[in-house]
């Protein structure tokens, strides 16, 4: 029997001096990209492995 979660969403606005970073998602990774004054940093992350019900 599949089980659901609630889940709330916030929607905060963020402060002046920062950006939502760019975020792409490629299956079990994904790249941030975020602008600094020092330039563009790049960070990959592994993703946990989800199963969608």
């Amino acid at each position: 029997m599949p089980t659901k979660e609630g889940m709330t969403i916030v929607d905060e606005p963020l402060p002046e001096q920062h950006e939502a970073p760019e975020i792409e998602v490629h299956g079990s990774e994904a790249v941030i990209r975020i602008e600094h004054e020092q330039g563009p940093q790049e960070r990959r992350v592994r993703l946990p492995e989800t199963v969608w019900a």
